[in-house]
């Protein structure tokens, strides 16, 4: 059994451990979730994001992450279902962005021609 964690909001929350860091998940399960994990033997929580239209493997369960939930935090944008999905979108946002600016001037031309067969 995991042991109790609490968000500030007074949740109850399960911090399952991914690739590089922890996730917050909602203590009961939501079949409308985005995130699959599970509990192994050793009792740590292991937690993977799901990509839209995947289902979660066989000891999985869905889980909704907290940020989503939390009355405290910030909720994602309307429309926005799946938090990689949202990122992926702000990234090319962000990449149309740069390419609209486009590339510094080149050197302003002065209109003085260095003769290089001069001899000082």
């Amino acid at each position: 059994m995991a042991s109790v964690h609490h968000c500030d909001c007074g949740a109850r929350i399960i911090l399952a451990a991914t690739a590089g860091r922890r996730q917050a998940l909602d203590w009961v399960p939501d079949p409308q979730g985005s995130a699959a994990a599970y509990c192994d033997a050793l009792g740590t929580w292991r937690v993977r994001i799901l990509e839209p239209g995947e289902e979660p493997l066989h000891p999985e369960r869905r889980y909704q992450l907290d940020v989503a939930s939390c009355p405290l935090k910030p909720p994602p944008p309307a429309g926005v279902a799946f938090l990689a999905e949202y990122k992926r979108a702000r990234s090319e946002r962000a990449k149309e962005k740069r390419n609209r600016r486009g590339r510094r001037p080149a050197p302003q031309v002065t209109g003085i021609r260095i003769d290089p067969g001069r001899q000082r």
